[in-house]
């Protein structure tokens, strides 16, 4: 029943992003919107999640996993159902912004709730394994059923469609006990005002980052802002008894090595999605670029096997492989030129996939060990670093393109396959810098 719901939850929340942009062209036409307008629906409900998910996280393991999530399940609903009868562009705005707030409450409190049910550590990864295969479904079928629907029935019905299972989840959830909530654990009202001004500062820079410059003052400014009061949170609580905030997953060295993994494997598929998935020119000829449903089916393969592998091997041997593979796949991407067959290109795309399907989970598995009775903050804040990779993906991807000539689209497309090979060869010798612990956690699973 925990399963069911936390999945069919992930579920909800990575359709409706993966699928809401195939609605954008009917938006377009309905309201005569321009293109500032169109990205601005489609970055709300990312950019409020991203403000608010530590919160989530936290009002989780402080008030209770089960009410949290049943409050962000009701807020998703109700947003995606004001979306479906939007009569204006602020409207729509306005409820692609809920269901940020919605999935930000969601998508923590649903890890939450799987650790809290399967305490011991063998189950609990095969279920966070069945967890991310939920999100690797959805994140692999949403563009297909979004356009379907989009065509035949417009884009309203995109964001009605999913009330039914919002209904659903919240059937299944009533009858899953609440884990017993953080004891003693208080973040005060200033210490909450400085997680989220902190949290909103950094989203205001990896936003504002690629069209004002990284260096201009307003980017620099609130790339500071958000430094100094992160940095100034996790001093202060860390001399504190019951502090609700996991102070020791930044203590931890295995904690730091994954959330550095997950910021890693968030930007290398980000960055390989943009760069390797799309079309190169050559002589004003749009040229097709590397094919990507290798890599989004195997991304749903390889985290459907991450449970299982974490189990036999452990943690440590399971990201080594997945980081492995996915590296392996990259080297096997410089094979590929413009005028290349497509099928040159399905064997690395299937090893960075399945790969890419492994590390996830894992790292996951591993952070919400560290700390269990705060697992809904910790969801959080693996959330958070995975959206920083993700936002630095693309303006590093453009930096790099910019200085390839677009006459040479195999340079081109080597120049942004470069940007992933980077980062997975950086998170392998951060990840392997202690090799002490991953002892330790092959018999913690075992």
């Amino acid at each position: 029943m925990v399963l069911a719901a936390a999945g069919i939850g992930i579920f909800i929340v990575t359709f409706v992003a993966a699928s809401s942009n195939v609605g954008l062209p009917g938006i377009a036409a309905e309201f005569a919107a321009g293109i500032a307008a169109l990205q601005a629906v489609a970055s709300a409900s990312t950019l409020s999640f991203a403000a608010f998910v530590l919160s989530g996280g936290i009002a989780g393991d402080r008030w209770g996993a089960k009410r949290i999530f049943i409050a962000g399940l009701v807020l998703f609903g109700l947003a995606s159902a004001l979306c479906g009868v939007a009569p204006g562009l602020g409207i729509l705005l306005f409820g692609r912004g809920l269901q940020g707030v919605g999935a930000a409450m969601l998508v923590p409190c649903s890890l939450r709730l799987i650790v809290d049910a399967f305490p011991d550590a063998g189950e609990r990864a095969l279920a966070i394994g069945a967890w991310a295969v939920s999100s690797g479904v959805a994140l692999l079928v949403g563009p297909l059923i979004g356009a379907a629907i989009a065509d035949r029935f417009g884009w309203h019905v995109l964001f009605i469609a999913v009330i039914p299972v919002v209904l659903t989840c919240a059937w299944l959830v009533l009858g899953v006990r609440d884990p017993p909530r953080t004891e003693r654990g208080y973040l005060d009202l200033v210490g909450r005002l400085a997680v989220l001004i902190a949290s909103n500062a950094f989203v205001a820079a990896f936003v504002e980052g690629p069209v004002l410059g990284w260096w201009s003052g307003p980017v620099l400014s609130s790339l500071l802002l958000g430094v100094t009061l992160a940095t100034a949170v996790l001093a202060f609580e860390g001399r504190r008894t019951g502090s609700i905030l996991p102070i020791g997953l930044f203590r931890s060295e295995t904690g730091f090595r994954a959330l550095f993994v997950a910021l890693a494997a968030a930007l290398s598929l980000e960055s390989l999605l943009f760069t390797a998935c799309r079309p190169v020119f050559r002589d004003g000829v749009s040229l097709p670029g590397v094919s990507c449903g290798p890599l989004l089916s195997f991304v749903a393969v390889g985290s459907l096997l991450a449970g299982p592998l974490v189990r036999r091997y452990g943690t440590h041997r399971a990201v080594h492989g997945g980081l492995t593979c996915s590296f392996v796949g990259i080297c096997g991407l410089f094979a590929y030129g413009a005028e290349s067959p497509a099928w040159i290109s399905v064997v690395p795309m299937t090893l960075v996939g399945f790969g890419m399907g492994i590390i996830v989970p894992a790292v996951t598995f591993a952070l919400l060990g560290i700390e269990p009775r705060r697992a809904g903050v910790a969801a959080a804040i693996l959330t958070a670093f995975q959206l920083a990779g993700t936002s630095l993906a693309i303006p590093i991807a453009v930096a790099v393109l910019a200085a390839i000539a677009p006459s040479a689209p195999a340079a081109t497309m080597h120049a942004g396959v470069a940007v992933p090979l980077i980062a997975l060869m950086v998170a392998l010798v951060v990840w392997l810098s202690s090799p002490r612990g991953s002892i330790a956690q092959r018999r913690s699973v075992a």
